[in-house]
């Protein structure tokens, strides 16, 4: 920065006929005095100019500041925009890096949301189409129902795994699912007589007849053979 600028004026001596020698001639007085005048006013015009370059001079001085300050500034935005070019880099980086990382994602979560379709398809499916273990009214299977080992009803068991080694009933009596009125005594005299004989083997017919009914309705049902 250059040094405090000086403020220069000229002054002009002042010049009159009282001063000049007696021995002058008077065009030469005359052109003497006319240049003093002339003199005063280069001195005003040189006043002017140097009072103009020293207001100059100082405007530059200040102007060296601001720019001084500018220039400061300036380096320090440098010096950010460094940085921010530094962070931005970083950031491209990682950019670069997650676009990466969704190019493998994408593909993984489109095939998981083909299974989660499938999914809700198959919830939906259960939902319109199930059994429940705590609905206390009445479900349906359309289909047959395959256990373990039994069926039970209030904790007891009321239908087990099948009972084999039931050989099936043989013979012409035909199996009787109509009416039976088992509480009916046949009539037995001191001397047996024939009458009585026969009625002992209808009844008894007609048991052997529900017995094969009873039977028959077990083995259709799956629980004896």
């Amino acid at each position: 920065m250059a040094e405090k600028p000086t403020q220069v004026s000229v002054e002009a001596r002042r010049l009159d006929v009282s001063i000049l020698p007696l021995n002058f001639s008077i065009p030469l007085t005359d052109f003497l005095v006319g240049q003093n005048d002339d003199l005063s006013n280069v001195a005003d015009q040189a006043n002017n100019a140097a009072n103009g370059a020293y207001i100059a001079q100082l405007t530059n001085e200040e102007q060296d500041v601001v720019l001084f300050e500018h220039t400061q500034q300036i380096q320090g935005l440098g010096v950010r925009l460094s940085a921010a070019e530094i962070t931005l880099a970083d950031h491209e980086i990682r950019i670069t890096n997650n676009t990466n990382w969704l190019d493998i994602v994408e593909p993984k979560v489109s095939a998981l949301e083909g299974k989660v379709v499938s999914l809700d398809s198959r919830i939906t499916l259960v939902e319109g189409d199930y059994v429940s273990k705590s609905i206390a009214t009445m479900q349906t299977l359309a289909s047959p129902l395959s256990v373990a080992t039994s069926y039970s009803v209030g904790g007891i068991k009321v239908v087990g795994a099948r009972n084999t080694g039931w050989t099936a009933a043989a013979g012409t009596v035909a199996a009787n699912k109509g009416a039976w009125t088992p509480n009916t005594l046949a009539a037995a005299s001191a001397t047996y007589s024939q009458a009585e004989a026969n009625a002992v083997r209808q009844q008894l017919n007609a048991a052997e007849a529900r017995l094969k009914a009873i039977e028959q309705m077990a083995r259709t049902h799956g629980l004896i053979d």
